[in-house]
């Protein structure tokens, strides 16, 4: 009996043993994994630390880019320029730098930044950040919306060409930049359809829409590729602001059909001005023939339908009309030359939070620059459409062929520079030596 009652308290202890010894293993994997989740948001918060001061380091790179100061920067070769800061540290004593290395291509800059923080052992977390720049201007890209960018048509293709080689030729002038670009952040508002993009594609955030047949390419697209991936961005940002109306001189306050501007005034000359308070309609088949330098500015709709023409001749003669309603021209519709978009412009100045709507047809070929960020814009063509479109909605119908005049950076433009584009350099194969400005210099090369 008495050997029963200790077999009996032998299996209670083993059993308790167990269970203690269970208890254990699943206390020591709980701390285990405890350990490892600190240790891996000790060290993402240490990377985030050193993408944290390389962005810093791209920052001072592109305020001496825009304030053309380089006090503090060590020159570079011919155009280049690098600034190593050393005195950073932390509350816990950790000690930090940034380097960065800016370098001019033709007036286009490239930065790289790196950031990194000492650790008290002596090793090193780092991270690397280029930034491709251009130039910074209202028509930096082909097309630019706040909103959606819709292609509908048969279809409508993209590509960019340099007004000052003269015209576009699929041979002789056509570049792959034709960029398309929306502010949203919203997954679809950028609908590309079965368009050809012949250039670059961003968004703020938001997915874009293509359809089986649509392609976003290059000339360093890889063959058989229909969406280069190097060539579509999601972190695109931009400044559109509202259109402020010109103070100028009025010489007219009534528009009618017929010659308008002065054929002798060169393009430096003061132009004629209209200002018109009420709406301008032409239904029938009235023609406006611009011979000169000429600027309409009208607080109502401007409005051009039935068989009207809205003609831009002569060497000289340019048109500028500044609407705060409704602009429409889709009678025979409005033709300019190919070699001067630059010499028929439309300013939508309805303020954010107002309704306008902009409605363009082309007349064989068209080619002209819209800017209306608070407006609706509509192209409708069936040949091509050369220039530049900004707009808070944008829509391309028909059989539309739209060529970006890369030419149209210089309008309007302040002489800075914004981010074209960001990206993290990663691995062996990216990472470049910091220890060595010339080694910066000879390694980096536009994209």
């Amino acid at each position: 009996m008495k050997s029963m009652k200790w077999k009996k308290r032998g299996s209670v202890l083993v059993g308790t043993i167990g269970i203690a010894t269970i208890g254990a293993s699943v206390i020591a994997g709980y701390l285990t994994m405890s350990l490892n989740e600190y240790k891996l948001s000790q060290r993402t918060s240490k990377l985030q630390a050193a993408m944290n001061l390389a962005e810093a380091g791209l920052e001072l790179g592109m305020n001496s880019i825009n304030t053309k100061d380089w006090t503090g920067w060590t020159s570079v070769g011919s155009d280049g320029y690098f600034r190593d800061v050393t005195n950073i540290t932390f509350a816990d004593s950790r000690v930090a730098r940034i380097r960065v290395y800016v370098e001019d291509y033709d007036d286009l800059p490239i930065l790289v930044s790196e950031g990194c923080t000492v650790e008290p052992d002596g090793s090193e977390i780092f991270k690397q950040v280029r930034v491709d720049m251009e130039t910074s201007s209202l028509f930096a890209n082909g097309m630019t919306a706040k909103n959606t960018i819709n292609f509908n048509g048969n279809p409508v293709t993209i590509d960019a060409y340099d007004s000052r080689l003269g015209p576009w030729n699929a041979i002789l002038n056509r570049d792959d930049v034709g960029s398309v670009a929306s502010l949203s952040v919203d997954n679809g508002a950028l609908d590309v359809g079965n368009g050809d993009i012949w250039g670059y594609l961003a968004t703020g955030g938001g997915s874009y829409d293509i359809g089986p047949k649509g392609s976003v390419r290059g000339e360093d697209t890889p063959s058989g590729v229909k969406e280069d991936p190097d060539r579509i961005s999601y972190d695109f940002d931009s400044s559109l602001p509202d259109v402020s109306v010109p103070s100028l001189t009025v010489d007219y306050t009534t528009l009618a059909p017929g010659d308008i501007g002065d054929a002798s005034a060169s393009w430096s000359s003061d132009p004629d001005v209209y200002y018109l308070t009420t709406n301008f309609n032409v239904t029938s088949s009235d023609k406006i023939n611009v011979v000169g330098p000429t600027v309409i500015i009208t607080e109502g709709d401007f409005v051009m339908t039935g068989q009207s023409e809205l003609n831009i001749i002569g060497s000289d003669a340019y048109l500028k009309i500044y609407v705060a309603g409704d602009l429409t021209v889709t009678g025979v519709g409005a033709l300019n030359d190919q070699l001067k978009p630059d010499a028929f412009q439309v300013w939508g100045t309805a303020p954010a939070g107002t309704s306008q709507n902009i409605s363009v047809k082309g007349n064989g070929e068209l080619a002209g620059v819209v800017y209306a960020p608070n407006a609706q814009v509509d192209i409708v063509g069936t040949s091509s459409v050369s220039g530049a479109i900004v707009g808070e909605d944008i829509t391309v119908t028909g059989s539309t062929a739209f060529h970006y005049d890369v030419n149209l950076k210089n309008l309007d433009n302040d002489g800075s520079f914004r981010i074209k584009r960001w990206r993290e350099l990663r691995g062996n194969t990216e990472w470049l030596n910091f220890d060595s400005a010339s080694a910066l210099a000879s390694a980096i090369s536009p994209l």
